[in-house]
């Protein structure tokens, strides 16, 4: 039960009887703060070769990111507007399996480093979604692109039972912005929380990192909890909006790679949460079931951002070659009609970088509410 851990009423617990008795009690005795001198004693070279793995990954993870840089720095066809979003986008892989990497050397660092990937995951998404907006040019082009469009409320998590039955409005400007908002809420909604989960943590009030806690930890939880499905629903209704879009940017995969990080991050430390608290974890010479989880969890964590690297950099470096190639094809939806006022036709593709700082012009004005 949580309440007889070790960290949250501040009583060491009774281990159980029987043969496994000294060995829960050894569990229950360790603390939560191990250093690196600790890890090594604990499992020797095995660590340091871990070590060595995650850091070549995280080398070449920012090898790609480099690449990418150069590729959108030096390309005169891409649009300056779209480099900062681009940046934020790739960088994600790179700089969460470096966290990883500072959590597996000193495990004592997992909780601020954890937060520190979070929030950087969490504006990372807002970029994201601002790089979305000026692929199309804007809102205003995004709202002529998806014209007739209704909004796509049923979409998970906020799923309707009745699909037939849900309201279906016509998608406006002002819808286009709810979404954002929803998403633009994370990072303050995020950094809130772990925060507030810290100081309770350093006031010794809240063991963080459990399922389980007391009234305060619950409460921030639920919160967080709805922030983030909040968030996750404005992407997902946004994605689902332009779905069929923008195919020569890789539009769909980039989203698809965006929204796979953000969940299975998350997921992931909630799964690992319940999996610690049921005992599914053992202890170490020197780390307790919860700190070994963890360690467990920045492991699984940093080869899944190898992929995802790997991912993110196929998906953008198609950003070069296909920002000339803008056609109405590409920002018109299956079935919907190709001859929009406000999209560009086949003759009209992005063939000059004026006619796109122009755009980007438009855009910045489309983002000031104008």
């Amino acid at each position: 039960m949580a309440s007889e851990r070790p960290g949250l009423t501040g009583e060491t617990p009774t281990p159980p009887d029987g043969a496994g008795a000294a060995a829960a009690a050894d569990c229950y005795s360790l603390t939560e703060v191990v250093t690196t001198s600790q890890l090594l004693e604990d499992l020797g070279g095995y660590v340091i070769t871990l070590w060595v793995v995650v850091g070549l990954e995280v080398l070449f993870l920012y090898g790609l990111l480099a690449k990418t840089l150069w590729s959108v720095y030096h390309n005169e066809r891409l649009p300056k507007l779209w480099r900062s979003g681009t940046v934020w986008a790739n960088s994600v892989p790179s700089f969460v399996a470096l966290m990883c990497l500072g959590s597996l050397i000193v495990p004592a660092s997992d909780r601020l480093l954890r937060a520190v990937r979070l929030i950087y995951l969490s504006v990372s998404l807002s970029k994201f979604v601002e790089l979305c907006l000026l692929y199309f040019g804007g809102e205003s082009r995004l709202l002529a692109a998806v014209e007739g469009s209704a909004v796509p409320l049923a979409v998970p998590p906020c799923c309707c039972c009745c699909r037939p039955c849900c309201p279906r409005p016509t998608i406006t400007k002002r819808s286009i912005r709810v979404m954002k908002v929803l998403v633009y809420q994370l990072p303050f909604s995020v950094s809130g929380y772990f925060f507030f989960s810290l100081y309770l943590y350093s006031a010794g009030m809240q063991n963080v990192g459990e399922a389980s806690g007391g009234p305060g930890y619950v409460i921030l939880m639920a919160l967080h909890a709805v922030a983030f499905l909040l968030g996750m629903y404005g992407l997902i209704m946004l994605e689902t909006t332009t779905k069929g879009q923008l195919q020569s940017l890789r539009y769909r995969a980039k989203f698809a790679l965006m929204k796979f990080t953000v969940v299975i991050i998350n997921i992931q430390k909630f799964i690992f949460s319940i999996v610690i608290s049921t005992g599914g974890f053992t202890c170490t010479a020197s780390m307790s079931p919860e700190v070994y989880g963890a360690f467990i969890l920045n492991i699984v964590i940093a080869a899944e951002m190898l992929l995802f690297g790997v991912l993110n950099h196929w998906a953008y470096q198609a950003d070069g070659r296909s920002a000339d190639d803008l056609t109405a094809a590409d920002l018109t939806p299956s079935g919907s009609p190709a001859d929009r006022a406000d999209t560009p036709t086949s003759q009209q593709t992005w063939t000059s970088t004026a006619q796109r700082e122009n755009v980007g012009a438009k855009t910045t004005n489309g983002f000031s509410g104008a």
